[in-house]
């Protein structure tokens, strides 16, 4: 059976072949040369089409809350009711890189838990770098970088997010190693995902 990527480099192939042969006609028609698409532009033309399909389907969506937001494909979910979720690229809790995820939705009856630095004490983080990013539709963002933190797993590093909304917060934890995408890079990348659903 031919996928959708096969059938895509044939029509290239297809319209190449037919382009050069319409140029060739249009030769006796005309006096100038034209230049005949080489292997550089089917190359250019199937590099691109692998780039737009990869770029595409590289996240998938995922709600938490009444939120959504994107994590990489490949990565496991496991969820914890509605409001928590953890994901690894392998499905294992205890190993980098890592991303918890808990939403809160403030209400009279349940106020949000406050947005503070991570606990040195728990956490291992001392002297964490913050900083403060604000985020389209009104969401603003505490974050907080702890490089190499050392507990009983080994050593790593951990980065918190605090995106906060009117109506709604989201805690995102980010455990990872010096191999793994940087705490910046991964946080605003999810960050330029987050909508209401």
């Amino acid at each position: 059976m031919i996928g959708w990527r096969e059938k895509s480099m044939m029509r290239i192939r297809y319209w190449s072949v037919r382009t050069s042969a319409s140029r060739r006609r249009s030769i006796t028609r005309s006096t100038e040369v034209p230049t005949a698409p080489g292997p550089f532009s089917l190359l250019a033309a199937s590099a691109l089409l692998l780039l737009l399909t990869s770029a595409t389907a590289s996240t998938r969506e995922t709600k938490l809350g009444s939120i959504g937001f994107e994590l990489p494909k490949d990565w496991k979910l496991q969820m914890d009711g509605a409001d928590r979720l953890t994901a690894s690229p392998t499905g294992a809790a205890d190993t980098p890189p890592l991303v918890m995820a808990e939403f809160c939705a403030a209400n009279s009856d349940r106020p949000c838990p406050p947005v503070e630095a991570p606990n040195a004490e728990k956490t291992g983080c001392v002297e964490p770098q913050s900083s403060t990013k604000q985020w389209p539709h009104g969401v603003s963002e505490k974050r907080w970088i702890c490089p190499r933190v050392a507990s009983a797993a080994g050593v790593f590093n951990l980065a918190v997010g605090h995106f906060l909304a009117p109506t709604w917060t989201l805690r995102v934890v980010y455990i990872f190693t010096d191999k793994d995408q940087p705490p910046n890079k991964f946080l605003d990348a999810l960050a330029k995902t987050l909508r209401k659903q």
